[in-house]
């Protein structure tokens, strides 16, 4: 069965009622790219087309949008029981369902980590800290180079200092 295409008469009777005017393809085709189907909304049913009002082709397209939206979201996951027979008996089920973040274990110890750095730079020379904030710690880092050209300090003496407070906070940490 060919797709109907349905518009309203233009103007509407004189009940006040509009009439529907059946069309094929080709008229469909002709009268929306006419001056008189400018700006008219439609709503596709499958086998047929019918004018609406913008309100309703709007809500009509959110909603086959939204129906979009979730069938592609359903397509990345498949819902599977544990107790399925299509498992087997040699499949671990606890390898579905994993927790990819971060264990509470590994945040425990990166937070004593950052403790130790923490203090392992604390106990460095000021010569040092501060070759070491402003060419490593510090969001906006600076090379040696341009680090000896504000300070005076030759390039290899600051390069001297990061190495030593490097090891220094490697020795600190057991690293």
């Amino acid at each position: 069965m060919a797709k109907q295409y349905y518009r309203k008469s233009n103007p509407p009777t004189k009940s006040g009622t509009s009439e529907w005017i059946k069309m094929d393809g080709q008229e469909f085709y002709h009268f929306i790219k006419s001056k008189e189907g400018a700006g008219r909304c439609f709503i596709d049913f499958g086998d047929f087309v019918i004018e609406s009002t913008k309100e309703q082709h709007k809500a009509w397209k959110k909603e086959q949008n939204r129906s979009y939206y979730l069938n592609k979201q359903a397509e990345k996951y498949i819902t599977l029981s544990l107790y399925s027979d299509l498992l087997g008996e040699d499949v671990n089920t606890d390898n579905f369902i994993t927790d990819k973040s971060q264990s509470t274990e590994d945040m425990i110890m990166d937070k004593i980590l950052l403790e130790q750095i923490h203090s392992a730079i604390c106990r460095l020379t000021s010569e040092e800290r501060w070759v070491l904030e402003k060419s490593i710690l510090q969001a906006k880092k600076k090379t040696l180079r341009q680090l000896s050209l504000e300070s005076g300090i030759p390039v290899m003496t600051l390069c001297d200092r990061r190495k030593s407070a490097i090891e220094k906070i490697k020795k600190f940490i057991n690293l």
